[in-house]
């Protein structure tokens, strides 16, 4: 009897340890995304949770070492290395000042904590990803009012992001509970209200999102399937599809929204302005990617350095943008908008601009993996699929047309974070039917089966 109680008792105090460690985490969650928001002075601009990750991280590798090098990540670990070494050589090779290297260091060491500290967070829990976004949102909001930066006021660099994601989330909530039209209707009124605050890029995560989890076709009409069946080689090709159908659906868009005079008129001038640039309004809105295309070119292996600065480049973008009438902004007011920097406006150029091809590498290899696991996160029918989906879209949007820096790297680490869970993630089996071949097969096989046949007795 005592032997009894003695099990109850511990077995409640496991119980009440496992609870009390699920709520620490918890709050460990929802105040990394929360103070993700706020930023020190300190070699540049630094998270606050970037500071409370450098004393989390040793306990974690303690805890959840191996959730942190699971196969997934450990192509991604290496070539984070790779990424530092390239960096580091290129540094030493261009001489660059010792402020600008621990800067360019520092942009890669501290996403590579992020990454490991998210990963064992985050890493197989769909309530903790949203914890976290709760309080990226929450804190984003409020450090509007307490940390404002330059165009905070505006819905793109202000608000629009945090509320994007609070009504993505809720749309989540809407689609777990079978309320498809109502999320589909909540999903086009934040598209809506991008469109008309000029947000370009935004509208093409969420229509994208939109093709991608929004049952709109049937699987099948009576007998006749109209999507091939789940994990086939045909469904990929469908949802490739339905994705470019929505980017293409984008830019029409956003070009009908300028003619008929839906935006205020300096947005409109800005779009008919970058719409005749080479390249419409793809490069037209980011003239930096050319710039910097041009500066991998001068120097592919070893890059420019840390924070690299050329006026020759500043030079270029000013004569880019004037001749296309894209900015009437001079060469010093550029210089003075870049911190005289080379303009880069993308993971991918950036790192290669600042580390040579060896970081570009890094994020070369992270475009397969992202792409693949796009297309197949409608496969899971996970509750978060929106989510997901816009992330994942934003992610691969990110590597291209996106300077890595400051907030950058904690919402970088977070994407890839659900990149690994859907890779990693198990399809669904799909129970199917038997062709009517395979009937007959097995029909005439049971037919020529002897009277005395027993399949439970041996030869």
């Amino acid at each position: 009897m005592a032997t009894t109680r003695t099990v109850r008792m511990s077995s409640r105090q496991k119980s009440r340890r496992l609870d009390a460690f699920v709520i620490l985490v918890g709050a460990a969650v929802l105040v990394a995304g929360f103070t993700s928001a706020f930023r020190l002075k300190f070699i540049g601009d630094l998270p606050i949770d970037e500071i409370l990750f450098l004393p989390l991280l040793p306990i974690l590798i303690f805890v959840q070492g191996r959730q942190m090098i699971r196969p997934a990540m450990r192509p991604l670990l290496l070539l984070l290395g790779v990424w530092l070494v390239g960096q580091i050589v290129t540094d030493i090779y261009r001489r660059t000042a010792f402020y600008d290297w621990a800067r360019g260091d520092a942009n890669i060491i501290f996403f590579g904590i992020d990454l490991l500290v998210l990963v064992a967070l985050l890493c197989g829990s769909e309530s903790r990803k949203v914890i976290f976004l709760v309080g990226y949102s929450i804190g984003h909001l409020l450090a509007l009012k307490l940390q404002p930066m330059k165009g905070s006021g505006t819905w793109k660099a202000g608000a629009g992001p945090a509320v994007t994601i609070m009504v993505i989330l809720f749309c989540c909530y809407l689609f777990r509970r079978r309320s498809n039209a109502i999320a589909l209707l909540f999903l086009l009124s934040i598209v809506a209200i991008n469109l008309f605050e000029n947000c370009r890029s935004v509208v093409l995560f969420l229509l994208i999102t939109i093709a991608l989890t929004v049952p709109m076709i049937p699987e099948r009409v009576g007998r006749l399937r109209l999507l091939p069946g789940q994990g086939t080689s045909g469904r990929i090709v469908v949802l490739s599809l339905l994705a470019l159908g929505a980017a293409g659906a984008a830019l029409g868009v956003v070009s009908l929204a300028t003619k008929s005079g839906l935006m205020n008129q300096e947005q409109q001038k800005k779009n008919e302005e970058q719409g005749r640039s080479r390249g419409g309004l793809l490069i037209g809105g980011r003239p930096e990617f050319l710039v910097s295309s041009r500066a991998v070119i001068d120097s592919p292996i070893l890059g420019h350095g840390s924070k690299a600065k050329d006026p020759k480049y500043i030079e270029m973008l000013a004569d880019l943008e004037e001749r296309y009438g894209i900015s009437e902004l001079s060469p010093d007011d550029i210089e003075q908008r870049s911190k005289g920097t080379i303009p880069s406006h993308s993971f991918l150029l950036g790192t290669w601009v600042s580390a040579g091809v060896l970081g570009a590498i890094f994020w070369i290899y992270l475009l397969w993996p992202a792409a693949k696991a796009l297309l197949r996160m409608p496969l899971l029918k996970r509750a978060l699929a929106p989510l997901y989906a816009y992330v994942l879209v934003s992610l691969l949007w990110n590597i291209f047309f996106t300077p890595f820096a400051y907030l950058a790297r904690v919402l970088g680490a977070f994407a890839i974070v659900i990149m690994v869970d859907v890779l990693e993630a198990r399809l669904p089996v799909m129970a199917t039917k038997p062709s009517r071949r395979a009937r007959r097969v097995r029909k005439r096989a049971v037919s020529w089966r002897p009277a005395d046949y027993n399949p439970g007795l041996s030869s």
